[in-house]
C-alpha cells in the first residue's frame, strides 16, 4: 500500500477586514438599485454617541454597507476592508439646518472607535442598572414600614424583639 504523503500546512489566511459587532438597532436597512437594473441590499451605520475617531467626534455620522444577514439576538457584523479608506457623511446635501459633511477614515481607527463607544454605552448602563439596585428595593422597604410600624406602637425594636399586636394597642 503506497504512503499517503502528508499535507502541506496551509499557512494563516490574512485577514483584510476591519470588523464589528453592531447592535442592529445601529443598522438601516435600504436598497439600492444600479444603472443595469440590479437591486442591492444595503444598509446605513449609525454612529453612537461618543464615537470618535482621532479624537475628532463623528457621532451622529453614518456610512453605506453591503446588507449581511443579520446574527442572533439583533445584531449583526460589519466589515471593511483594511486597505480601503471608508467614507462616512453627515446632514443632508441643500439643507443649511444640517450641512452635507463627508470624509474618509482607515477602516480599523472606524472599528476602534466604534467598539471603544460601545464599550464605554455598556460600561454606563451598568452603572445605571447597579445604582438603580442599590437605590430602592422591595425588602428594603418592608424593613422600613416594619420599623416604622413598631415606632408608631411605642415599641422599641433596640430593646424588645417582640411587637406589638393590634390585640396589644387596644388594650
Amino acid at each position: 500500500m503506497p504512503k499517503k504523503t502528508p499535507e502541506p500546512e496551509q499557512a494563516p489566511k490574512a485577514d483584510n477586514y476591519a470588523k464589528i459587532n453592531m447592535p442592529a438597532a445601529f443598522l438601516t436597512p435600504h436598497d439600492i438599485q444600479t444603472s443595469d437594473g440590479r437591486t442591492f441590499e444595503k444598509c446605513f451605520v449609525s454612529f453612537p454617541k461618543g464615537t470618535k475617531v482621532n479624537g475628532i467626534d463623528v457621532s451622529g455620522f453614518s456610512t453605506d454597507y453591503m446588507k449581511k444577514d443579520m446574527l442572533e439576538k439583533g445584531r449583526a457584523t460589519v466589515s471593511f476592508k483594511k486597505d480601503e479608506p471608508v467614507p462616512i457623511w453627515t446632514g443632508k446635501k441643500d439643507d443649511a439646518e444640517h450641512p452635507y459633511q463627508r470624509y474618509e477614515v482607515k477602516a480599523t481607527d472606524l472599528t476602534h472607535a466604534l467598539k471603544v463607544a460601545q464599550d464605554s454605552y455598556k460600561a454606563e448602563k451598568a452603572a445605571e442598572r447597579a445604582a438603580a439596585k442599590d437605590g430602592v428595593s422591595l425588602a428594603g422597604e418592608a424593613r422600613d414600614m416594619e420599623t416604622g410600624k413598631d415606632a408608631l406602637a411605642g415599641d422599641d425594636p433596640a430593646k424588645s424583639t417582640k411587637s406589638r399586636t393590634w390585640q396589644d394597642i387596644a388594650q
